[in-house]
C-alpha cells in the first residue's frame, strides 16, 4: 500500500504516461506492471479531475441565472476570488488517499548505470512513492 496524496497521484499519472509514450525498450513484465499501475491511478485521477470541477463550479463567476459565466473559457474566476480558488485546489492536492498498487522500478530502466536522458529523469521524479529504486551499495 502506498500512503500518498491526490496531487502526487496526478503528477504520477501524467509521468506515467509521458513514459509509456517515450518509447522506451522495456521488458514485457515492466510492461504489464506499468499497465496495472496506469488502471489502479486512472479511476482517481477522474475521481480527482470531478473534484477539480465542483471546486471549479463553486468559484467561478455566475450570470443572473447562476450559471458558470464564459470568459476566455468556461468557469471564469474572478480575480479576487483566484486567492480562495487556489487554496481549495492545494487543499484537494493535499487529501490523502491510500492506493494498492504496484510501482515502477528502477530495473524497468535497465542495469544501475543505464543512461536516461533529463527528460525521463523529470518524469521519474513526478512518479514520487510510485518510483522503487533498488537498494544501492554504499561507498
Amino acid at each position: 500500500m502506498i500512503n500518498t496524496t491526490y496531487g502526487e497521484v496526478r503528477q504520477a499519472y501524467a509521468a506515467i504516461t509521458t513514459l509509456t509514450r517515450a518509447e522506451l525498450q522495456i521488458p514485457l513484465a515492466a510492461a504489464l506492471r506499468w499497465k496495472r499501475v496506469i488502471g489502479v491511478l486512472r479511476p482517481l485521477v477522474e475521481q480527482a479531475s470531478e473534484m477539480q470541477d465542483e471546486l471549479l463550479r463553486e468559484h467561478a463567476e455566475k450570470d443572473a441565472a447562476g450559471e458558470m459565466v464564459a470568459g476566455d473559457q468556461p468557469g471564469t474566476v474572478r480575480l479576487r476570488d483566484m486567492r480562495a480558488y487556489s487554496a481549495a485546489l492545494r487543499e484537494l492536492n493535499d487529501v490523502p488517499v491510500t492506493v494498492g498498487c504496484d510501482t515502477v522500478r528502477e530495473a524497468d530502466f535497465g542495469a544501475g548505470d543505464a543512461l536516461v536522458g533529463s527528460g525521463l529523469v523529470a518524469s521519474i521524479i513526478d512518479l514520487g512513492p510510485f518510483f522503487e529504486e533498488a537498494p544501492h551499495e554504499q561507498a
